[in-house]
């Protein structure tokens, strides 16, 4: 795991506290899941997806503990991430189905 930058440091069982960054990133995480679930009128169930699309956003946002605040993204590809394909959880989408795939019907036909 070193050539990936990951070391291991063991810590005592049931003492959090040794855990400090972990603990710090779980709220963090927690914090912004809740967030978007308010602030979207997102139904409860989905609060999994919702979590793995908040750890998606905070990998992509600057940190300061990093230098020249830069994304936890940008550190490990070297290259700035790409956000354009984000969008407001809650907001109206519309799926585009291949013309192949449309149900035919001599009623829409033109």
């Amino acid at each position: 795991m070193d050539d990936l930058g990951i070391e291991f440091k063991p810590a005592a069982l049931y003492a959090q506290e040794e855990n400090g960054v972990v603990e710090r990133s779980q709220r963090t995480s927690t914090k912004i899941t809740r967030l978007i679930i308010l602030a979207g009128n997102i139904l409860d169930f989905l609060w999994p997806n919702v979590l793995l699309i908040a750890i998606y956003i905070k990998t992509r946002r600057p940190i300061r503990a990093l230098l020249n605040s830069i994304s936890p993204y940008k550190k490990l590809k070297g290259k700035p991430p790409l956000v354009h394909h984000l969008r407001a959880l809650g907001s109206t989408v519309y799926s585009l189905i291949a013309k192949e795939d449309r149900v035919k019907s001599a009623r829409f036909a033109l």
